[in-house]
């Protein structure tokens, strides 16, 4: 037995399909929300390997994270916030690497903390 309800609207949209702002995304894939007062939203576009960082309020573009290792070859599916909202750590599938990116840094050209990589997959 499954109870069915109206769909609720979205609060806010980024993006094509009618969002707010420049931001066009190619493959959104991962999406995660700052706990700070800004309550940033980072939302991880393989499609153009890049993490897009929007302000929580208007969900408009502030930057955009691109160029850097974990990013490349549209491979990187999965995102999340560590340290605060400090560091995030993205997967890329393709690489095989799991990479840890500063947020806030005044280095934009070597954001990375670490990259943990596996040359060969194991069986479980």
């Amino acid at each position: 037995m499954v109870q069915v309800t109206e769909h609720i609207g979205p609060v806010a949209k980024a993006g094509g399909g009618g969002g707010s702002g420049s931001v066009s995304f190619k493959q959104p894939v991962g999406v995660a929300v700052g706990r700070g007062a800004g309550g940033e939203v980072y939302v991880l576009d393989a499609g153009n390997s890049r993490v897009a960082v929007l302000d929580g309020a208007g969900l408009r573009q502030r930057r955009c994270v691109a160029g850097v290792p974990g990013l490349e070859e549209r491979g990187a599916v999965g995102l999340a916030l560590r340290r605060g909202g400090e560091s995030m750590v993205v997967v890329n599938w393709r690489t095989r690497q799991m990479t840890e990116l500063m947020t806030t840094t005044s280095d934009v050209h070597n954001p990375v903390v670490r990259q943990v990589s596996q040359s060969h997959p194991t069986a479980l």
